[in-house]
Protein backbone atom coordinates (compact mmCIF):
# COMPACT_ATOMS: atom_id res chain seq x y z
CA UNK A 1 0.00 0.00 0.00
CA UNK A 2 2.98 2.36 0.50
CA UNK A 3 3.81 2.30 -2.66
CA UNK A 4 0.31 2.41 -4.02
CA UNK A 5 -1.69 5.60 -2.50
CA UNK A 6 0.82 7.27 -0.29
CA UNK A 7 4.09 8.36 -2.54
CA UNK A 8 2.83 11.98 -3.14
CA UNK A 9 4.71 14.83 -2.96
CA UNK A 10 4.45 18.10 -4.20
CA UNK A 11 5.04 18.53 -8.29
CA UNK A 12 8.65 18.35 -9.03
CA UNK A 13 10.80 20.22 -11.39
CA UNK A 14 12.54 17.41 -13.03
CA UNK A 15 10.16 15.55 -15.37
CA UNK A 16 9.16 12.02 -14.24
CA UNK A 17 9.40 9.14 -16.45
CA UNK A 18 6.01 7.33 -17.14
CA UNK A 19 6.14 3.65 -16.42
CA UNK A 20 3.73 1.37 -17.86
CA UNK A 21 3.58 -2.28 -17.95
CA UNK A 22 0.74 -4.11 -20.53
CA UNK A 23 3.06 -7.09 -21.15
CA UNK A 24 0.75 -10.03 -19.30
CA UNK A 25 3.53 -12.70 -19.82
CA UNK A 26 5.11 -11.63 -17.03
CA UNK A 27 2.66 -13.47 -14.80
CA UNK A 28 4.16 -16.65 -16.32
CA UNK A 29 7.49 -15.26 -14.96
CA UNK A 30 6.40 -15.71 -11.57
CA UNK A 31 6.74 -19.42 -12.16
CA UNK A 32 10.28 -19.08 -13.02
CA UNK A 33 11.96 -15.85 -10.53
CA UNK A 34 11.02 -16.04 -6.59
CA UNK A 35 10.98 -12.03 -6.67
CA UNK A 36 8.38 -12.16 -9.32
CA UNK A 37 6.18 -14.85 -7.64
CA UNK A 38 6.54 -13.20 -4.16
CA UNK A 39 5.03 -9.58 -6.30
CA UNK A 40 2.33 -11.03 -7.40
CA UNK A 41 1.57 -13.26 -4.25
CA UNK A 42 1.57 -9.99 -2.33
CA UNK A 43 -0.56 -8.51 -4.87
CA UNK A 44 -3.15 -11.31 -4.97
CA UNK A 45 -2.98 -11.00 -1.11
CA UNK A 46 -3.71 -7.78 -1.01
CA UNK A 47 -7.16 -7.96 -2.44
CA UNK A 48 -8.10 -11.39 -0.47
CA UNK A 49 -9.60 -9.74 2.66
CA UNK A 50 -11.50 -6.96 0.30
CA UNK A 51 -14.01 -9.19 -1.30
CA UNK A 52 -14.39 -10.84 1.92
CA UNK A 53 -15.58 -7.79 3.97
CA UNK A 54 -17.90 -6.82 0.87
CA UNK A 55 -19.62 -10.75 1.56
CA UNK A 56 -19.99 -10.22 4.66
CA UNK A 57 -21.30 -6.47 4.81
CA UNK A 58 -24.41 -7.06 4.29
CA UNK A 59 -25.04 -5.84 0.77
CA UNK A 60 -26.41 -9.29 -1.21
CA UNK A 61 -24.90 -7.96 -4.60
CA UNK A 62 -21.40 -8.84 -3.23
CA UNK A 63 -22.77 -12.30 -2.21
CA UNK A 64 -22.38 -13.31 -6.04
CA UNK A 65 -19.11 -13.98 -7.07
CA UNK A 66 -19.47 -12.17 -10.65
CA UNK A 67 -19.89 -8.55 -8.65
CA UNK A 68 -17.01 -9.36 -6.02
CA UNK A 69 -14.52 -10.14 -8.68
CA UNK A 70 -15.96 -6.73 -10.23
CA UNK A 71 -15.31 -4.70 -7.28
CA UNK A 72 -11.68 -6.53 -7.27
CA UNK A 73 -11.40 -5.78 -10.74
CA UNK A 74 -12.84 -2.13 -10.58
CA UNK A 75 -10.72 -1.06 -7.35
CA UNK A 76 -7.51 -2.53 -8.70
CA UNK A 77 -7.72 -0.77 -12.20
CA UNK A 78 -8.71 2.51 -10.26
CA UNK A 79 -5.49 2.38 -8.04
CA UNK A 80 -3.27 1.29 -11.46
CA UNK A 81 -5.05 4.54 -13.32
CA UNK A 82 -4.36 6.66 -10.54
CA UNK A 83 -0.76 5.49 -10.46
CA UNK A 84 -1.19 6.68 -13.98
CA UNK A 85 -2.46 10.04 -13.73
CA UNK A 86 0.05 10.59 -10.83
CA UNK A 87 2.91 10.13 -12.56
CA UNK A 88 2.06 12.03 -15.83
CA UNK A 89 0.89 15.21 -13.48
CA UNK A 90 4.18 14.96 -11.85
CA UNK A 91 2.04 14.56 -8.62
CA UNK A 92 3.07 10.83 -7.72
CA UNK A 93 6.85 9.42 -7.31
CA UNK A 94 8.99 7.68 -9.24
CA UNK A 95 8.19 4.90 -6.97
CA UNK A 96 4.93 4.47 -9.29
CA UNK A 97 4.32 2.14 -11.97
CA UNK A 98 1.07 1.57 -14.08
CA UNK A 99 1.08 -2.03 -14.59
CA UNK A 100 -1.47 -4.09 -16.12
CA UNK A 101 -0.42 -7.17 -14.17
CA UNK A 102 -1.00 -5.34 -10.67
CA UNK A 103 -4.78 -5.79 -11.96
CA UNK A 104 -4.93 -9.00 -12.86
CA UNK A 105 -3.22 -10.52 -9.49
CA UNK A 106 -5.57 -7.89 -7.36
CA UNK A 107 -8.67 -9.22 -9.32
CA UNK A 108 -7.42 -13.25 -8.41
CA UNK A 109 -6.67 -12.41 -5.21
CA UNK A 110 -10.40 -11.04 -4.76
CA UNK A 111 -11.81 -13.95 -6.19
CA UNK A 112 -9.59 -16.28 -3.94
CA UNK A 113 -11.21 -13.91 -1.25
CA UNK A 114 -14.36 -14.37 -2.40
CA UNK A 115 -14.11 -18.73 -2.65
CA UNK A 116 -12.45 -18.75 1.07
CA UNK A 117 -15.16 -16.73 2.74
CA UNK A 118 -18.28 -18.59 0.65
CA UNK A 119 -16.76 -21.93 1.21
CA UNK A 120 -16.68 -21.05 4.95
CA UNK A 121 -20.06 -19.29 5.37
CA UNK A 122 -21.16 -22.35 3.65
CA UNK A 123 -19.62 -24.74 5.64
CA UNK A 124 -21.23 -23.22 9.09
CA UNK A 125 -24.68 -23.00 7.82
CA UNK A 126 -24.45 -26.76 6.35
CA UNK A 127 -22.86 -27.21 10.48
CA UNK A 128 -26.50 -25.19 12.21
CA UNK A 129 -28.75 -27.24 10.04
CA UNK A 130 -27.03 -30.69 10.51
CA UNK A 131 -27.99 -31.05 14.12
CA UNK A 132 -26.63 -33.76 16.51
CA UNK A 133 -28.53 -36.35 18.46
CA UNK A 134 -28.46 -35.86 22.08
CA UNK A 135 -30.24 -38.44 24.73
CA UNK A 136 -31.16 -38.40 27.97
CA UNK A 137 -33.10 -40.49 30.40
CA UNK A 138 -34.84 -37.53 32.90
CA UNK A 139 -38.40 -38.94 33.78
CA UNK A 140 -37.75 -42.21 32.18
CA UNK A 141 -38.91 -45.61 34.71
CA UNK A 142 -36.61 -48.67 34.52
CA UNK A 143 -39.45 -51.54 33.32
CA UNK A 144 -37.44 -54.69 33.63
CA UNK A 145 -34.03 -55.88 34.37
CA UNK A 146 -32.41 -58.71 32.47
CA UNK A 147 -28.99 -60.21 33.17
CA UNK A 148 -27.31 -62.73 30.87
CA UNK A 149 -23.76 -63.75 31.92
CA UNK A 150 -22.13 -60.64 31.74
CA UNK A 151 -25.09 -58.42 29.95
CA UNK A 152 -27.26 -55.82 31.45
CA UNK A 153 -29.81 -55.47 29.74
CA UNK A 154 -32.53 -52.20 31.25
CA UNK A 155 -35.94 -51.88 29.46
CA UNK A 156 -37.08 -48.29 29.59
CA UNK A 157 -40.88 -46.94 29.10
CA UNK A 158 -39.19 -44.32 27.05
CA UNK A 159 -36.07 -42.89 26.43
CA UNK A 160 -35.93 -39.18 25.02
CA UNK A 161 -34.03 -37.94 22.08
CA UNK A 162 -33.56 -34.24 20.89
CA UNK A 163 -32.83 -33.24 17.83
CA UNK A 164 -32.72 -29.73 16.38
CA UNK A 165 -34.09 -28.68 19.97
CA UNK A 166 -37.40 -30.92 19.59
CA UNK A 167 -38.28 -33.85 22.08
CA UNK A 168 -38.90 -37.05 21.22
CA UNK A 169 -39.12 -39.88 23.52
CA UNK A 170 -39.48 -43.75 22.47
CA UNK A 171 -39.62 -47.28 24.75
CA UNK A 172 -36.32 -48.85 24.71
CA UNK A 173 -33.60 -50.86 26.44
CA UNK A 174 -30.42 -49.73 27.54
CA UNK A 175 -27.75 -52.54 26.89
CA UNK A 176 -24.31 -52.42 29.08
CA UNK A 177 -22.06 -55.42 27.89
CA UNK A 178 -18.48 -56.67 29.34
CA UNK A 179 -20.03 -55.86 32.80
CA UNK A 180 -18.22 -57.18 36.01
CA UNK A 181 -21.07 -58.06 38.41
CA UNK A 182 -18.26 -58.42 41.11
CA UNK A 183 -17.45 -55.03 40.91
CA UNK A 184 -21.35 -53.86 40.07
CA UNK A 185 -24.36 -52.69 42.72
CA UNK A 186 -27.90 -52.36 41.69
CA UNK A 187 -30.15 -50.06 43.90
CA UNK A 188 -33.95 -50.46 43.10
CA UNK A 189 -36.43 -47.99 44.93
CA UNK A 190 -40.26 -48.94 44.57
CA UNK A 191 -41.14 -45.24 45.59
CA UNK A 192 -39.47 -41.65 44.21
CA UNK A 193 -36.04 -41.42 45.30
CA UNK A 194 -35.43 -37.97 47.63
Amino acid sequence: LSFTLFPICIPQDYPVDFEYNLNVLELLEGLFYRSTLILNAENALLFVPLTALAYNSGYTAFKKMKNSVLLAFGLSLGIELLQAVGMLTNVMTDACACDINDVITNTIGGLIGFILVNTYIKKIEAAKNSCSKQYSLHDSRIIEIRINDDILVLKMDRIFEYVCDEEKNYPGEIIFTKVDFDECAIKVFNSPYG
